[in-house]
């Protein structure tokens, strides 16, 4: 192999220069310090309230600059606030903290290294308080709330870099997926940030089973090749990819996905006892108790059916969800409680509903005898064929589609690795957003009226809906098994067979006849799928397609 490219070099360090060592306790710039962050997190939630109490918290600290005791006072009660509240907040700023390398000519750090928490987006607020996700969001301005705790360091180490300075994190693989690509290494490149290697997609040496990726970015130019993977590439987009351009929702793909619902707690959910005597005392109540599905059912159940019910008044008004007195009692007792908390005035006020009725998604599939579903978050790229009339939890993603052809396309190995491409993670599994995933990928043309695709399709499903009932497993259990080398079962082996031909039946339909002939499974990381060659050409011809096909102007309709 060819010998490595030289890293980038560091010009000599500046003289330090010396300073007395400071009184934080005494420090007036740390006392207005912390007093701007008391501002934010104990002044208020309303952006109006926080200016009001920044703006309040710099007069005292004016005055306590020109000798005003009480004003000083004033300052040592907001950061005492900071500390003492729920959760405490002792603030560290780096300026003070370092002010030998941030008071210099050409400030700030020549390396940063770090190994980042992960921590998802949504759970920020849950666990650090809803405060903390708004103040990273500000500080690190387009920065989606969704987005892993870990860009938002990997940001903050960017600003504090010298010109010229380079950072090195070990950090979850998700770094370089959707929301969190772009509050962090998107966001970093646009602010002059070059990435000069990288490595996409490592297993955790410790014992938590994550898998991680390893960046060094440069703060400024770097001439010169950059490695990727181990190989030399002339740049590094914040995908971690060789810069192709980004893939657009297609016009195609409008209204054919949707989240499931978010019915906003458990207290609408019945214990099967409770809806067998519910059945059985109000028979006339039986049209709103629905089958609810969700993501875990659906991967463990081998007939891919609802085991739970839940209390569904979607679209109705009180008065007419009276006519069903027993249904609406269980809800007064099990869900008003909580919801005549919440914060937003529908919920409070049309407490029998569910948080997200999702009305969109129930126009779009009536009619359909069934209609193909897929988990968020799965170990695996999962489809499968369900009854419409379920409640689908927001943990399930469905799609507007009852023939096999649409199953063979979304179940093909072409779509698993578009999606698994445009996924984010959670730990190390994918996170299946059909926006990134689904909108954007360009189905063959003339698909659904393909008899090749049809036929491939329906020949796997039925050929997996046997397994799973003959073995009583799920989807995930079965995917366990096809993509374990050791597993020879002729079961397995004709599943493998028959997803290898769902394979060969769409590349053909795209008149990729070339990527159909060199399309040779092997088991490589654990996982049953093809060479990373052939990988690459297949993203790439999948990329051009999406910019080739019209792209979606408008918002879906909801």
């Amino acid at each position: 192999s060819p010998p490595p490219d030289p890293l980038p070099t560091f010009p000599p360090p500046d003289p330090l220069p010396t300073f007395p060592p400071p009184d934080p306790a005494h420090n007036l710039t740390a006392l207005r310090a912390d007093a701007v962050l008391a501002a934010f997190f104990r002044g208020g939630s309303r952006p109006r309230e926080r200016e009001r109490a920044r703006a309040a918290l710099h007069q005292a600290a004016d005055r306590a600059a020109h000798g005003d005791r009480d004003a000083r006072a004033e300052l040592h009660r907001r950061r005492d606030a900071l500390r003492d509240g729920a959760p405490a907040i002792v603030a560290f700023h780096w300026p003070l903290e370092f002010p030998d390398v941030f008071a210099r000519e050409r400030p700030g750090f020549y390396v940063m290294l770090g190994n980042p928490p992960f921590h998802w987006g949504n759970r920020i607020g849950r666990d650090l308080g809803e405060a903390y996700r708004e103040w990273l969001q500000q500080l690190h301005p387009g920065a989606h709330g969704n987005s892993d705790l870990a860009a938002h360091f990997l940001r903050r180490a960017f600003a504090l870099l010298r010109a010229g300075g380079s950072l090195g994190f070990i950090t979850t693989n998700s770094i370089a997926e959707a929301e969190t690509r772009a509050a962090g290494l998107d966001a970093i490149c646009r602010r002059g940030g070059h990435i000069y290697e990288a490595t996409r997609d490592l297993p955790w040496p410790g014992a938590a089973s994550v898998r991680v990726a390893e960046v060094c970015v440069r703060r400024g130019p770097l001439a010169g090749p950059r490695r990727l993977d181990g190989r030399s590439v002339p740049a590094i987009a914040g995908d971690l990819r060789p810069p192709r351009g980004r893939a657009r929702p297609l016009r195609e793909r409008t209204g054919q996905s949707f989240k499931g619902v978010d019915f906003g707690g458990t207290g609408f959910l019945l214990a099967p006892a409770t809806r067998d005597d519910l059945l059985r005392d109000a028979p006339t109540e039986a049209a709103h108790i629905w089958p609810v599905l969700n993501a875990i059912g659906f991967t463990t159940s081998p007939e891919l059916r609802p085991v739970r019910h839940i209390i569904n008044f979607s679209g109705l008004t009180l008065a007419e969800a009276s006519a069903a007195p027993r249904c609406l009692e269980i809800l007064r007792r099990d869900v008003l409680p909580r919801r005549s908390r919440d914060r937003r005035p529908a919920r409070r006020e049309r407490w029998w509903i569910y948080n997200e009725a999702c009305p969109g998604l129930y126009r779009a599939i009536a009619g359909l005898r069934r209609v193909l579903v897929g988990p968020v978050i799965s170990k695996y790229i999962l489809f499968g064929f369900v009854d419409p009339r379920v409640v689908f939890t927001n943990a399930l993603n469905v799609f507007t589609f009852d023939d096999p052809a649409a199953l063979a396309v979304l179940q093909s190995r072409i779509h698993e690795l578009w999606a698994l491409h445009h996924a984010s993670s959670l730990r190390s599994d994918p996170r299946y957003n059909p926006t990134t995933c689904f909108e954007t990928f360009p189905f063959p043309a003339d698909w659904a009226a393909r008899p090749a695709l049809a036929a491939a399709g329906q020949a796997y499903d039925e050929h997996r809906a046997a397994v799973l009932r003959r073995n009583a497993e799920g989807l995930t259990a079965t995917f366990n098994r096809l993509h374990d080398a050791a597993h020879t079962s002729p079961e397995i082996d004709r599943l493998r067979e028959l997803h290898a031909a769902i394979d060969r039946a769409v590349l053909l339909a795209y008149g990729w006849d070339d990527l159909a002939a060199r399309a040779r499974c092997e088991f490589r990381e654990a996982r049953l799928g093809w060479p990373p060659e052939l990988r690459d050409e297949l993203l790439a011809r999948l990329l051009d397609l999406n910019h080739r096909r019209p792209a979606r102007t408008a918002a879906p309709p909801g």
